[in-house]
């Protein structure tokens, strides 16, 4: 307020105002004051919880999952967004290993003979 030019006939300055365009960020998305990105984990950390990294604007902080998270599942942190009353909503995305190793093999094995025993 009052930073613009004066008006017409009128001494008084004017109110200047700002037009804004943000640019693609390639992690988030904007919405509001608020943030929102994709935080892929694990399996056995959606399974049984996990504290994983997550980057923010402000740089990388660590994110408690909580056991029995389910993929899409959206988790915020709040204050991580934009201004003071922004949060980041990170949704959660389970990723599956392109290449197991052989032990990781026969546990997933195991784990799925124990899933199709019956009680």
């Amino acid at each position: 307020a009052g930073q613009g030019h004066a008006g017409f006939g009128s001494g008084e300055p004017g109110d200047l105002y700002l037009i804004v365009d943000l640019l693609k960020h390639p992690q988030f998305d904007v919405k509001g004051q608020d943030l929102y990105t994709t935080l892929d984990i694990q399996p056995h950390q959606a399974v049984l919880g996990a504290k994983v990294p997550l980057d923010t604007l402000g740089g990388q902080i660590r994110v408690n999952i909580p056991a029995a998270t389910k993929s899409g599942q959206k988790i915020r942190i709040g204050g991580q967004g934009l201004g003071e009353m922004g949060h980041l909503f990170a949704e959660v995305r389970i990723v599956v290993p392109d290449i197991l190793t052989p032990r990781q093999r026969e546990l997933y094995e195991e784990l799925a003979e124990i899933e199709n025993t019956p009680d």
